[in-house]
């Protein structure tokens, strides 16, 4: 299966964004848009169709910006 995982621990509940990107910057999917609440929050997302290769999300709240690296195999 091409099932993927993104876990995301909120301090408060919040307005969050989780977007996932390909290298060259467009964007593939828009993973969460909307308020969520406080602790962890558990994304799955079938990355099948995907090509193979990194990918970079960004999680995105009114004072954090985080952006991580995915590795997609096939």
């Amino acid at each position: 299966t091409g099932l993927t995982d993104i876990y995301v621990n909120l301090p408060e509940r919040k307005n969050v964004t989780l977007q996932l990107y390909s290298l060259n910057g467009q964007l593939v999917n828009t993973l969460i848009s909307g308020m969520q609440d406080a602790g962890w929050q558990h994304v799955s997302f079938d990355a099948s169709a995907l090509n193979g290769g990194m990918y970079f999300y960004t999680l995105v709240t009114d004072d954090v910006r985080l952006v991580k690296k995915m590795s997609v195999l096939k």
